[in-house]
């Protein structure tokens, strides 16, 4: 499990498209709203747009008013990157990576201090969204590769084609998990990937030990 900055174990509004998952909820009683955002990359190059989609979060309080207030995303939804994105080269029999974020789950639904978010092949990202205008990246996830196993009820399997990359899009749930005799109270992710189906994450020991705030009221 890869984790060296975090201590984990384990757009634009015109012209786009809206990715399958939306999560809302409350926080300083105010209505959020997370949306993802997917472009198609080349034509995205062309308007200077990320070349994949991204999470951003909108204050609704004014529901005919939605305001933008920040946006979540990695080096690879930087527009800057488009273009060399273009020449990511493919898997042997295969397609090239994809790094939408598909769907994002809070830690919580009323003032949330966490949200975990499927990046496709960019494997799972957590953030900490306490000040919800500038969330930052404070853990992450990547499913090994599957290679070559023969595994015909994988999404993304297709025989001969030898898969660098696992993809996560589904609902990650953040679960809490009661202390017991062996060791003290966990906060635990569980997520779902095409190749390496149902797994359970955690924070590490160390990390949650400097960020006691994070965990603090977190969600069963």
């Amino acid at each position: 499990m890869s984790a060296p900055y975090s201590g984990m174990t384990k757009g634009r509004w015109s012209r786009c498209s809206l990715s399958p998952g939306t999560v809302a909820s409350t926080s300083s009683a105010q209505t959020r709203a997370r949306r993802g955002r997917r472009w198609g990359s080349r034509a995205a190059c062309d308007r200077g747009a990320s070349p994949f989609g991204y999470p951003q979060i909108i204050d609704i309080t004014d529901e005919t008013k939605p305001t933008l207030v920040s946006k979540l995303r990695l080096e690879v939804n930087d527009p800057a990157s488009c273009r060399a994105l273009l020449t990511n080269p493919p898997d042997t029999g295969g397609g090239s990576p994809v790094y939408n974020a598909e769907r994002c789950n809070a830690d919580r639904a009323n003032n949330p201090n966490m949200l975990a978010c499927g990046f496709q092949n960019g494997g799972l990202r957590v953030f900490d969204i306490r000040d919800l205008s500038r969330p930052k990246e404070i853990a992450y996830f990547k499913p090994p590769a599957v290679r070559k196993a023969f595994l015909p009820g994988s999404g993304s399997w297709t025989q001969a084609v030898d898969r660098t990359y696992d993809k996560i899009s589904g609902f990650a749930r953040f679960k809490k998990v009661p202390a017991n005799g062996t060791r003290g109270r966990e906060m635990q992710i569980w997520l779902v990937s095409d190749g390496n189906g149902f797994q359970v994450v955690s924070f590490s020991d160390a990390f949650t030990a400097a960020h006691k705030d994070l965990f603090d009221d977190a969600a069963d």
